[in-house]
């Protein structure tokens, strides 16, 4: 049994030598209290295999320049003009490269401030092999995303694939989802906070670039920096809950909690959302705010389930967000076919 419990603040765990049903791993996943962390080594051990000898083959075309195998990176270093490299997460960018570009930087020397990060929603997806072998999340098979029209769909099988000492951003997940996270290979030190209305994180507001342009709340606070960069922190300190996720883990991240995660030693694993009954109210007020629907809910809307509300506020979304939504993932695709350098 491993309890992560903030001092002031409401967790759980799951114990791992135990099962759960379904039922209860879903009202325990979809709320915005908890956070559980329970073992999935069957899955990975099929997931992984299948991951590494695909990656692997693939890594293999970069010699006949094939640029549809291409991936979207992270990367966080610079020149300070002496030969030095210096890089904070503020200062890290993103770009499109080649696969077997990726799986060279993987076998470089990383630091702190020199790493390189993979997170790419689109990868998985587009490989059906792949796709295949990740299959569904058996402890989220109640999801109202697949309510969604395909255009603005999220995609449900994101690629994590980071060096050692790379991270993620301090951000929430857009929608106010309930997000998951499975650790395939690697060690990711984790640190989280419940909803904090003073915002002594600096979260900022900026568009999530998703085909439902929903906002998302990202944070220049490097919480596992030392400095200013990481200015904010200490005064959440009593609410942070920190721990490590292990290989074999999958973790569920509640709605509405900003994260951060460390890449202890390279880490591969898979990111995926869902909406259920517990958490749909979080995500359909995102969705109606941003799509401007609001006015035109019938008056019986909050005497409908759960299910019927999100089939409501599918119904009525402009067909401008649907057509704009479209155009979006066209653009990545083309992008990511061409092998362009941004995103």
């Amino acid at each position: 049994m491993r309890i992560i419990r903030s001092r002031s603040s409401k967790a759980c765990a799951i114990n791992k030598s135990q099962r759960k049903s379904k039922s209860e791993m879903s009202l325990l996943s979809g709320s915005s209290w908890g956070l559980v962390v329970l073992a999935v080594l069957p899955l990975v051990a099929m997931v992984m295999v299948s991951l590494c000898n695909y990656l692997g083959t693939l890594s293999l075309f970069v010699a006949y320049q094939r640029p549809k195998y291409v991936i979207y990176c992270f990367q966080a270093s610079h020149s300070d003009g002496c030969g030095s490299l210096l890089g904070t997460l503020s200062q890290s960018s993103g770009q499109v490269m080649s696969l077997g570009e990726f799986y060279k930087l993987t076998y470089e020397k990383t630091t702190p401030t020199h790493w390189s990060y993979a997170t790419d929603e689109h990868f998985i997806t587009n490989h059906p092999p792949l796709l295949k072998d990740v299959g569904p999340n058996k402890y989220a098979d109640e999801d109202y995303f697949q309510l969604f029209p395909e255009e603005v769909k999220p995609r449900n099988a994101m690629l994590l694939w980071g060096t050692k000492h790379s991270r993620s951003k301090l951000h929430v997940d857009p929608y106010n989802w309930t997000g998951t996270i499975a650790l395939l290979k690697g060690v990711k030190k984790w640190k989280m906070w419940p909803p904090d209305p003073s915002n002594k994180l600096k979260l900022n507001q900026r568009r999530s670039g998703f085909p439902l342009d929903c906002p998302l709340l990202v944070s220049n606070v490097d919480s596992f920096s030392t400095g200013s960069s990481s200015a904010g922190v200490e005064e959440m300190s009593h609410f942070t809950l920190e721990f490590e996720q292990k290989a074999g883990e999958l973790l569920f991240i509640p709605t509405g909690w900003a994260h951060q995660a460390y890449n202890l030693e390279e880490s591969l694993a898979i990111s995926s959302q869902f909406m259920n009954r517990n958490n749909y109210k979080s995500v359909l007020e995102e969705v109606i705010q941003c799509t401007g629907v609001e006015s035109r809910l019938p008056h019986t809307y909050l005497t409908l389930t759960p299910e019927e509300q999100v089939k409501v506020v599918m119904s009525l979304l402009p067909e401008s967000v649907l057509d704009s939504a479209k155009r979006s993932n066209e653009e990545v695709r083309e992008r990511l076919m061409c092998g362009e350098n941004s995103l």
